[in-house]
Order: C-alpha cells, then sequence, then structure tokens
C-alpha cells in the first residue's frame, strides 16, 4: 500500500507544461483534478507489474522511475527510464492489453493516478490530446526499435557510453555540470544497457580513468 500524498492542484502544477496535459483547458484541468489520486512511493517500490491488468495511468509528479521486463532467468532488462512529466502504463491500457513491462522507482517519488474510465473520457473530449498520445506511442515504438538494434550490434563500450548520453538528456546535470542528476545502482545500469553487472563495472571504471 502507498500512502496519500498532497500534491499542488492540477491547474498550479510546475511539471504540466512537461506533460501529456501541457494543453488542456482550465475546465479540463480541474476535471482532471478532481479525478486524480497520488501517492508516494519508496524508493524501489512496485508501481504495477508485468502480468497484471491496468486500471488506469500513471503521471510522475516528482521522482525517477524505470521500466523493465524480466527474463527468463528473472534478470531485469530496463527498457525505458520516466522522470517527472512522465505518463507510464498507457500503452496497455490503450490496447486493453496486460502491462508487457513492470515499473518501479529509483528514488523517492509522488505518482499521481487517473482511473481508466476517466483518462480515456479526457481523450474523447479532446482530439488534440488523443493526437498528442498517438504521437507518444509512435516515438515508443522508435525507441524500442532503435535500442534494440544497438543491443544486437554495438559493443558494450559503446552501448554505455550511448546510455550515458541517454541519461543525461532525461535528466540532465547537477549544479557542477558534470555529475548525471541520477544515482542509478551498477545492477540497474548493466540492465539498462544489457550486460552483466561485472562488465558495467568493468567499463565504467576504465572511462573514470580515461578522464
Amino acid at each position: 500500500m502507498t500512502n496519500k500524498s498532497l500534491v499542488p492542484n492540477c491547474l498550479d502544477c510546475t511539471i504540466r507544461r512537461n506533460s501529456l496535459f501541457s494543453n488542456l483547458k482550465n475546465d479540463e484541468l480541474e476535471q482532471l483534478d478532481s479525478l486524480k489520486d497520488a501517492s508516494i512511493y519508496k524508493k524501489g517500490q512496485t508501481i504495477f507489474r508485468e502480468g497484471n491488468h491496468p486500471k488506469g495511468i500513471f503521471c510522475i509528479h516528482s521522482g525517477k522511475v524505470k521500466v523493465f521486463k524480466l527474463g527468463s532467468n528473472y534478470k531485469e532488462q530496463i527498457i525505458r527510464m520516466a522522470k517527472e512529466g512522465n505518463l507510464i502504463g498507457y500503452r496497455s491500457l490503450i490496447c486493453c492489453d496486460k502491462y508487457r513491462a513492470s515499473a518501479a522507482t529509483i528514488e523517492d517519488s509522488t505518482i499521481c493516478f487517473i482511473p481508466r474510465e476517466h483518462f480515456l473520457k479526457v481523450l474523447d473530449d479532446d482530439p488534440n490530446l488523443s493526437k498528442k498520445l498517438m504521437k507518444l506511442l509512435c516515438e515508443d515504438l522508435s525507441m524500442a526499435e532503435t535500442k534494440m538494434v544497438e543491443m544486437m550490434q554495438k559493443p558494450v563500450r559503446e552501448r554505455l557510453a550511448e546510455g550515458l548520453l541517454v541519461l543525461k538528456a532525461t535528466y540532465g546535470l547537477m549544479e557542477d555540470g558534470k555529475t548525471l542528476n541520477i544515482v542509478m545502482t551498477r545492477e540497474d545500469m548493466a540492465s539498462f544497457i544489457g550486460t552483466t553487472t561485472e562488465t558495467a563495472t568493468r567499463i565504467l571504471s576504465d572511462l573514470n580513468m580515461e578522464n
């Protein structure tokens, strides 16, 4: 069970400009706010599990999330990193399918939840929102295809370098202008680029020595 959290009204939400709902009108935002719920998830807590049926969508108000699949040996393969303003769990909801991946926090996070029927109604009422969601789905598919090719064809060192660039593009840098604004375990980094923890650790050490 997650603890309920008080979050800013959707009308005043500072991260809304980075979300799917950035162009909603005030009356639409008021309706959305009245229908949504919000919870605090502790670091490492599961948001949804692969194989379960979606009951709504999740919008990250604060924090960082990994979306991952489990292999036959129960080893994680991270397929997406998400940040504040991002939606998660929407593909399965739109397709009326079970979750094809799981999601968990990598730091304490506040996440809003919009029930399925309410989200679908918002889509029906706003054609522009539906178009934005379609574009988002296409972008996700393109990213997944690109990552699959990279995993199959590129050496681990190159995948790691590109993975670090993806994390920089997603989360940015800290105030020193050098450190990534995200803390990942070695296991998560290995899962993100598709290699073993030992190999990821060794290559990271080599890169640090080179710098």
